[in-house]
């Protein structure tokens, strides 16, 4: 995990107004769509109920919060830095010189707090991809949806067929992505059985790479055998994979 990484994760969530929300300093009071923020300075003080907009703009490498109040406008934006994150602050109001540090203080430990949860998420996931190389191909990896999402936006649907389960279901379904294999690296095979069940089968080369089977009452299993349990016909989707996650899939 790289620090620029990171960066951009976090850029991602101060693009989240859930996140500013929660996250945000000086957070008084929350009615409807209005938060209302508190500065303070010494004895002085000043307070206004603002509308939060948050945006993350990739092109730009940048995300904006605009604080839209009563008495006052706040905006913040936050760009990456070889450290990490630093924002800069446009404010138009009153009390300008208790508002003004008081926001670039909340501004920067909204930045820490983002780059605290961008740098726990991708070590998380980090760990579980590797630890999903070194259970067996991607077999584990079949059953993470955000990385069957990535995967498929890769490809194209190519065919719907019919199979049917039981013994000799893989080598089924290696026939399945023979047929359909000409022109792409992969074929993403993802089958639904009549009880609610699903099968995941990713294949390069006529060998499968990742199995992931979801039987209908739950329970989940991983690995070529475990399509031995599957029963019935399945209806499955064909998606031939133009270019795989090389980061995960070195076979």
């Amino acid at each position: 995990m790289s620090r620029r990484d990171a960066a951009d994760k976090a850029l991602q969530m101060l693009g989240d107004r859930s996140f500013v929300v929660e996250n945000l300093p000086g957070v008084v009071g929350l009615k409807s769509d209005r938060v209302t923020l508190s500065f303070r300075r010494w004895i002085f003080g000043f307070k206004d109920n603002y509308i939060i907009r948050a945006a993350y703009d990739p092109r730009l490498g940048a995300s904006e919060i605009v604080l839209e109040g009563e008495k006052s406008r706040l905006r913040m934006v936050f760009r990456p830095t070889p450290l990490g994150l630093e924002p800069s602050i446009e404010y138009n109001g009153p009390r300008r010189r208790i508002v003004l540090p008081r926001a670039l203080e909340a501004a920067r430990k909204l930045a820490s707090a983002a780059l605290e949860k961008a740098e726990k998420e991708l070590s998380r996931v980090a760990a579980e991809r590797e630890a999903a190389r070194e259970g067996g191909a991607v077999d584990r990896l079949m059953g993470d949806i955000g990385w069957i999402a990535d995967l498929v936006m890769r490809g194209s649907l190519i065919a719907t067929v019919k199979v049917e389960g039981g013994p000799g279901l893989m080598d089924r379904l290696l026939e399945v992505a023979k047929k359909y294999e000409g022109g792409y690296e992969a074929v993403y095979l993802s089958g639904r059985t009549s009880d609610g069940g699903e099968v995941r089968v990713l294949v390069k080369g006529g060998r499968p790479l990742g199995v992931y089977v979801k039987l209908g009452d739950g329970s989940e299993h991983y690995g070529p055998e475990a399509l031995e349990r599957v029963s019935g016909g399945l209806e499955v989707r064909v998606y031939g994979i133009l270019v795989l996650p090389r980061r995960e899939i070195v076979g």
